[in-house]
């Protein structure tokens, strides 16, 4: 079963620390600590990386790729969640994985907007652009992670996630 990492890059690998010590935005300096522990994740489990940061705006897939590479991230980019402008995350994710079957998935972000929460919460690594992806979310990733490997995975479908959005919006504006 493919293992498949959904990563956002502010907050995750760009730290409030990182991001002073960077002359502009794009530009950002990486946090050595958090690269070093996504490596760390991406080497035990061997995930792929889907991006859902808003840094996979106006690039190829090969020059994301290519500039997590330079800035130390050792992953394989397998595809970027799409863009639906004017939607949460949530939902890119969850077209992302209308089109796939059979994945174990954790989500590195550090903005989880109140539509992540009753859908992918229990599958989320939530960071913060204090301390990125420091060691306890490391932690928190190789467990999620390792309950899938011991055959308690909780990942839900595309199709189980449109479900139960359509039931939340559904409950949410009667």
């Amino acid at each position: 079963m493919k293992k498949i990492l959904f990563l956002d890059i502010d907050g995750v690998l760009v730290t409030m620390d990182s991001l002073c010590n960077s002359a502009s935005g794009r530009a950002a300096a990486f946090c050595i600590d958090a690269v070093d522990n996504l490596n760390k994740l991406i080497e035990e489990t061997e995930a792929k990386v889907v991006v859902s940061s808003t840094w996979r705006i106006g690039v190829a897939k090969c020059e994301m790729q290519q500039e997590l590479n330079k800035r130390g991230v050792n992953c394989e980019v397998v595809d970027f969640t799409p863009q639906t402008f004017g939607r949460h995350r949530s939902r890119e994710i969850g077209s992302w994985l209308d089109e796939e079957n059979d994945i174990h998935y954790v989500i590195l972000d550090d903005d989880l907007g109140p539509s992540y929460n009753p859908f992918f919460g229990h599958r989320a690594v939530v960071t913060s652009m204090a301390g990125g992806f420091d060691e306890d979310s490391l932690e928190e990733a190789l467990r999620l992670f390792a309950k899938c490997d011991d055959g308690i995975c909780d990942c839900i479908s595309g199709e189980e996630l449109r479900g139960k959005i359509q039931v939340y919006q559904e409950d949410r504006y009667e």
